[in-house]
């Protein structure tokens, strides 16, 4: 078979490899654990006995060792999984003092899962144990389980985008085990990609390609660049995958300071066209790529105003140069992936990709509410105020309901009937003495005015939700976002304010939700549209 590059590969596929936002001191993306003297037993257990040894011991060290950080454990089979789950069990009857770690009252408990049940449960940390493989004759089997299945490569992409910071591989087998010859599996082609950048951490990366531009219009808009002192470089990428126009970075050569599409009116139509765009979206925002649109219709209708709002980007974008937020594409190679499915049906378009430090993440009030062996319900209401109101220091504005789960679990508990009707109690006995105020099933700070702009990307799947946003939030985050560009459209506003809110995946629930706040400030005067586009008026 021949060597598929990277981005060739999972484009085809419609899957798209993301590098690690690496942002934390633990972060250290995918690692890849060979276990040449553990055999599968095919004709027995089904199993890898050895492997699952040695992942119930790196299950512990890890509890030892990083304690903080959430882990989840994912087999390929059940088979084995079970055999993690005996291993994992004698060695924490002979070491107790990792109890704690397993504790399953915490908000994101511990789990070992076989892959067929692995949906949204992110964790920190995710160990994977593929179980299949060698023989002890020295056989490589093909056989991985749901993955020689039709479908099989979406439950691997689901796997392998269930960790935050780190994730490591267990197996006892290389990617050049894997003959493809032997299996037509798409699965199966993007395990043995996965492992091969797992064993190498290295990705095809965007470069000079020596192509020249796609169309007139691309021409028309590098020649007033070039006019203006500009150094670019046509279609910059890999394989298949292409940015219209690099902006390379005087200083330091083989960076580009930004990526600039040319898109026609007919582009913007297209399905093919909407899904491409999603696709450089996303990932070339992930590796790091400041991006800016030039529609066509706009350059002829007037080329002055489209130029002046690109040389501004391009300024704007050298602002950040030797930053963390602009890597050097030669670099690239170091970052760890993880992969992920691009949703056809929910995500939308969009432009603005300016978004660095404009959010500050979400922060969750840290809650430890000691009971003193009663229950929950039996207190006096008036015992959980000064939690509520810590929560709502930390959180304001936020919802009941979060509200209502933070409790909770600062408790040890989950938010039953019961405990809602003792928070709303002490709730309510708080917003009496003015500790807190309440509007549209939303508790506020007193002492807040106006709420910030948070990031809740890393957030839990059951508190990133839409209705968990106040309007006063997104009505911030929609004039925030609009003030960063001269003029931007519905369309791409929806979705830069929902990656400012920290929603990857724009659904129709959430486009619904921004469209109304932002028709809201158009009533009010506070937004403008002139041609479709929208702006701030100027005071």
């Amino acid at each position: 078979m021949p060597v598929y590059s990277s981005n060739n590969e999972f484009y085809d596929n419609r899957l798209v490899v993301f590098p690690s936002p690496g942002g934390h001191e633990t972060a250290r993306g995918l690692r890849f654990h060979h276990l040449p003297d553990t055999v599968y037993e095919r004709g027995k257990s089904r199993s890898n006995p050895a492997e699952a040894k040695a992942v119930a011991r790196a299950v512990m060290e890890h509890a030892r060792t990083y304690p903080d950080l959430t882990l989840g454990v994912v087999a390929f089979s059940t088979a084995q999984r079970e055999g993690i789950e005996f291993q994992l069990e004698h060695l924490r009857r002979t070491d107790v003092r990792c109890e704690e770690f397993f504790s399953t009252s915490k908000r994101e408990p511990f789990f070992v899962k076989n892959l067929e049940n692995v949906q949204g449960d992110e964790r920190d940390v995710i160990f994977i144990s593929i179980g299949y493989g060698k023989t002890a004759e020295g056989y490589m089997t093909m056989s991985f389980g749901p993955l020689n299945r039709d479908g099989g490569e979406r439950r691997l992409n689901v796997l392998i985008s269930r960790a935050r910071l780190a994730m490591d591989v267990f197996s006892n087998f290389t990617a050049n085990d894997i003959d493809l010859n032997r299996s037509r599996a798409r699965g199966v082609l993007a395990l043995k990609n996965f492992l091969a950048y797992a064993q190498t951490g290295i990705l095809e990366q965007p470069q000079s390609t020596g192509k020249e531009c796609d169309s007139p219009f691309e021409e028309e808009v590098v020649k007033a660049l070039v006019q203006h002192g500009i150094e670019v470089e046509p279609q910059v990428g890999t394989a298949g995958f292409f940015i219209d126009i690099g902006v390379k970075d005087p200083e330091q050569p083989g960076r580009y300071i930004l990526g600039i599409e040319c898109d026609g009116a007919t582009y913007h139509s297209s399905r093919s066209a909407r899904d491409r765009d999603r696709l450089r979206q996303d990932v070339l925002e992930g590796l790091g790529w400041r991006l800016h649109r030039i529609w066509s219709t706009d350059w002829y209708r007037n080329p002055q105003e489209s130029l002046e709002r690109v040389l501004a980007a391009i300024e704007h974008a050298r602002q950040y140069v030797g930053s963390d937020i602009l890597k050097p594409l030669r670099n690239l190679q170091s970052t760890a992936p993880v992969i992920s499915e691009i949703d056809r049906e929910e995500v939308t378009p969009g432009e603005c990709a300016d978004r660095s430090g404009s959010s500050e993440l979400y922060r969750c009030a840290p809650l430890q509410i000691p009971l003193g062996g009663n229950e929950f319900h039996n207190l006096n209401p008036e015992y959980f105020v000064p939690f509520i109101v810590k929560v709502v220091e930390t959180e304001s504005p936020v919802h009941f309901t979060e509200l209502t789960r933070r409790i909770a679990a600062g408790a040890g508990k989950k938010a039953g009937t019961r405990i809602q009707g003792v928070v709303e109690d002490s709730l309510r006995s708080a917003l009496q003495s003015g500790l807190v105020v309440i509007n549209g099933g939303f508790i506020w700070d007193p002492n807040m005015s106006a709420p910030v702009v948070r990031d809740r990307s890393a957030l839990d799947a059951v508190s990133k939700k839409i209705d968990f946003v106040a309007p006063e939030e997104i009505q911030a985050a929609v004039l925030q976002e609009v003030r960063k560009c001269f003029s931007i459209s519905l369309e791409d506003t929806v979705v830069s304010v929902g990656r400012a809110l920290g929603f990857q995946r724009v659904t129709v629930q959430i486009k619904k939700r921004i469209e109304a706040v932002i028709s809201g400030l158009m009533s009010e005067k506070e937004l403008a549209c002139d041609n479709a586009m929208l702006s701030v008026p100027k005071v």
